[in-house]
């Protein structure tokens, strides 16, 4: 072999070996995750003409921003964070963002992950979520995943998750919708409440019934505990709010509805275990604050609490609300001689335009602070109000 040749193919074999090095780092950057990634803060502050408060607002990005499901708050105030979803990355991801530095920082990188019904255990550290059929367990230091639990053939996450006191169990349901026969009348929806334990992965099934069932609550104190709800209208559904143990027995309809124009839902747990706080519309047109006792059954309910959602602070003596299209506004309650006293803090101006777009407020574990979503500037961003 001459020379020349030998030069030449040394050079030709060089070339190859940088077009495929080329190549090979090109394809890892394609397929590189981006859980991990961090983006600079993106906090405005203002001050409430309403109240005179401060309000902090934590994204500004211009795409999607939400806090998650009403009942989930998603704080970890030890280290400071909030989880959160976002669709600033072109698909539904999970996100924090550090309440001191205001640095953002990406945990899930999917094109199916069920963001805003994830639900977070500051005690283990971890986020429980849906991605496509399978339902995970995320560490946010680490971002190691697990997955937990294999969702049925034909069936979907209803709602969202949640949480026991110490991480150790998550329950959620999961819904079939029913499919119309040859005479168009549709079959009944099908919903299996599931509970898992987030350490072993073993799982179990709670109840399964005949309707569509959402808003699966685990009891703050007694795990055995679970609140849901029969989901629909409201005012269409004979029986929304209901209980039952984590064995499936004790089965019972909460508040009764005994009158077809009530409008009972958006239940959930007082952090006492002992109490269910709910909104309540009645024929008179007024929205009330619903308070019951989970052993005795007994409830009061207390008018002008116009609201779209309301819940309660720690210790069950405050309340927050977020209004209606009408009123869009950020209010807090207290009980008062069989009432509820309104306290406005923010104009929020939400538009309630889908569920993204819900305030659905909700106190930090602290009581310190109220978080808040609102597109009042076009597109859904997180807010905080630091309380006096």
């Amino acid at each position: 072999m001459g020379e020349g040749l030998r030069q030449a193919l040394k050079s030709f074999f060089i070339r190859l070996f940088f077009v495929a090095a080329i190549v090979c780092a090109y394809q890892f950057s394609f397929t590189q995750t981006l859980s991990g990634k961090t983006y600079p803060p993106e906090w405005k502050r203002f001050t409430s003409p309403e109240s005179g408060l401060e309000v902090i607002q934590l994204t500004s990005d211009g795409n999607l921003n939400c806090g998650l499901y009403f009942y989930n708050d998603g704080f970890n105030l030890k280290d400071s964070v909030l989880v959160f979803a976002s669709k600033r990355t072109g698909s539904m991801n999970l996100f924090t963002v550090d309440l001191r530095s205001g640095v953002i920082r990406q945990l899930t990188d999917g094109e199916k992950v069920r963001a805003r019904g994830a639900t977070y255990s500051a005690e283990r550290n971890e986020v429980y979520f849906g991605d496509d059929r399978v339902v995970k367990a995320l560490d946010i230091r680490t971002l190691k995943e697990r997955t937990l639990y294999n969702i049925p053939k034909g069936f979907n996450i209803a709602a969202s998750l949640s949480v026991n006191v110490d991480g150790s169990m998550i329950a959620f349901a999961v819904v079939k919708k029913p499919k119309n026969n040859a005479s168009g009348i549709g079959q009944p929806y099908q919903s299996i409440i599931v509970a898992v334990n987030t350490i072993t992965g073993y799982s179990h099934e709670v109840t399964n019934e005949e309707s569509y069932i959402s808003h699966v609550l685990i009891n703050p104190i007694d795990t055995m505990k679970i609140l849901y709800c029969h989901e629909g209208a409201w005012d269409t559904v004979a029986q929304r709010m209901w209980f039952v143990y984590s064995n499936g027995s004790g089965k019972c309809a909460l508040r009764p509805e005994e009158d077809p124009t009530l409008k009972v839902g958006h239940e959930y747990w007082f952090k006492d275990g002992k109490h269910v706080g709910y909104q309540i519309g009645k024929a008179d047109k007024r929205k009330y604050i619903g308070v019951l006792d989970i052993d005795t059954k007994e409830y009061k309910e207390y008018p002008y609490a116009d609201d779209k959602h309301t819940e309660c602070n720690s210790t069950g003596t405050l309340f927050v609300g977020d209004g209606m299209p009408k009123h869009a506004d950020i209010s807090t309650y207290t009980l008062e001689g069989g009432k509820a006293k309104q306290k406005v803090l923010f104009r929020h101006n939400s538009s309630y335009a889908d569920e993204e777009q819900h305030p659905h407020p909700r106190f930090s574990p602290d009581d310190k602070s109220v978080f808040f979503t609102s597109d009042k500037d076009g597109q859904s961003n997180i807010y905080i109000i630091p309380l006096k």
